[in-house]
C-alpha cells in the first residue's frame, strides 16, 4: 500500500518524537526495506554526497538474525538522499555517537546504524519503537 501525503504526514509527526527518528525518515524517503534498514551501516551512508549503498541485510533465519547478501545481484543499489533526511540522519548519528561514548568499551563492535541506545541492534521482526 501506497501512503497519501497525510499519511506520510501522520507518521513523521510519529516518528519524529522516537529514538529511531532517522532511519524512519530514511525508511519513509527512499522506501528501504525492514531487513535493508536492520543491516545499514554507516560506511553505507555517505552524507555529504547524500548516498545510501544498499548492500547486505538483517534477516531471519530460523529465528535468530543474521547478515545477509540481500535477496539478489539488483537488490544491491545506491540510493539518493533528499537534505531532508540527510539532516535527520545527521542528527541521529550524534545521538549514536554520544551513546557509543556514554557505554565506552562495552558498546558493541560492530557499524550497523539500526540499534538500541547500548549499541546492540533489534531482532528483524522486533517492532520497533522506544
Amino acid at each position: 500500500m501506497i501512503w497519501t501525503p497525510p499519511q506520510l504526514g501522520a507518521f513523521l509527526r510519529v516518528a519524529f518524537e522516537d529514538r529511531y527518528n532517522g532511519m524512519w525518515v530514511l525508511a519513509a524517503t527512499t522506501g528501504t526495506r525492514r531487513s535493508e534498514l536492520a543491516g545499514v551501516e554507516r560506511k553505507m551512508v555517505d552524507l555529504d554526497n547524500g548516498t545510501l549503498t544498499i548492500e547486505d541485510t538483517r534477516v531471519v533465519v530460523r529465528g535468530r538474525a543474521e547478515a545477509s547478501d540481500g535477496k539478489s545481484e539488483s537488490s544491491q543499489r545506491d540510493i539518493s538522499i533528499d537534505s531532508f533526511t540527510v539532516r535527520h540522519l545527521r542528527s541521529y548519528l550524534d545521538r549514536m555517537n554520544e551513546e557509543r561514548e556514554a557505554f565506552g568499551a562495552s558498546y558493541p563492535n560492530h557499524d550497523y546504524l539500526m540499534v538500541g541506545p547500548e549499541g546492540r541492534p533489534p531482532h528483524p521482526d522486533t517492532r520497533w519503537a522506544s
